[in-house]
């Protein structure tokens, strides 16, 4: 297994795709490969290895573009790829300036011929289904979910269910429909705080409302309009979150979803946000209501 949260290095990942994820017939082969083309973003292209069962070729290319283009970049490796006269590979994008962040895409180019027989027609994969963005401040749940902890490659359709947005969507919306049965059951929000008779009283329009908002919230964070410290555990215990509010786990991290403890913390950080605008009197107000919120195991107090 790798760790997909740390910047990109070449051993490692070549490692990583011999020893865990490609078949037992990967032979690594590092080779500089030539462009055929005029290059948008690329600059370097190096051959990692291949996979004759899968007819499959890996490549590393390091690039110029600043912002991830991610079609622009594709267009390059569909170049490169035709030059090479090969159809299918996976391509890993290096920035060349910096390897804190990197994209591991499944690109491939497929042959038809027209009715006459004579008409050869390219098909190309598109560039933003088979995707994923790594490395340093990126949230790894879902390539980890597909890449490492699936195991080795199968055949060329487990390869491409890997990594297609329609399976990974599918499965994020099953997840999330399983975590709104369940926190209908266990959350509560509470509308009266002097009584409790009320506090599941709008659970359903309560948890659908959280859900809308986290979503929204990690939406900023992956277009990084606000930092990615925000969504990390160990940094907002040591840097967002004041004495008067202190936050005590009651069962074990690893007993608790990576992804549940991102979305509480994240919802933490904003009820603080708010504490240091309110008026002194209206924060004690607030903090005797917060010490009530009880979501599972986990407890906020006083």
């Amino acid at each position: 297994m790798i760790d997909f949260s740390k910047a990109y290095n070449r051993a490692d990942f070549v490692n990583y795709l011999r020893r865990d994820f490609l078949p037992d017939d990967f032979e690594q082969e590092e080779k500089n490969v030539p462009f055929w083309s005029q290059m948008n973003y690329a600059s370097v292209a190096t051959c990692l290895g291949k996979s004759k069962t899968l007819n499959l070729v890996v490549y590393e290319i390091k690039h110029r573009s600043p912002h991830d283009a991610r079609v622009g970049l594709s267009k390059d490796a569909f170049r490169m790829l035709a030059g090479e006269k090969q159809n299918r590979a996976l391509v890993i994008f290096v920035p060349e300036d910096n390897s804190d962040n990197y994209r591991f895409s499944l690109i491939e180019i497929q042959l038809s011929i027209g009715e006459n027989d004579s008409n050869v027609t390219r098909t190309y994969s598109n560039p933003r289904r088979y995707s994923y963005y790594l490395g340093k401040g990126i949230a790894c749940y879902t390539p980890n979910k597909y890449l490492n902890e699936l195991g080795r490659v199968k055949d060329v359709k487990d390869l491409f269910e890997r990594f297609s947005v329609e399976v990974l969507t599918k499965a994020f919306y099953q997840e999330l429909s399983d975590w709104y049965a369940w926190a209908i059951k266990v959350i509560s929000f509470p509308n009266d705080i002097s009584t409790r008779a009320d506090d599941k009283l709008h659970n359903h329009e309560g948890v659908i409302r959280l859900i809308t908002r986290l979503i929204f919230v990690w939406f900023l964070k992956e277009r990084k309009l606000i930092p990615w410290q925000f969504f990390d555990q160990e940094y907002i215990a040591n840097h967002l979150i004041k004495v008067s509010i202190r936050i005590k786990l009651t069962i074990f991290l690893e007993n608790l979803k990576p992804a549940f403890i991102t979305a509480l913390f994240c919802k933490i950080f904003f009820l603080q946000c708010l504490i240091a605008r309110l008026p002194k009197r209206e924060v004690q107000s607030l903090q005797n209501a917060v010490s009530k919120i009880t979501v599972r195991n986990l407890t906020i107090i006083n």
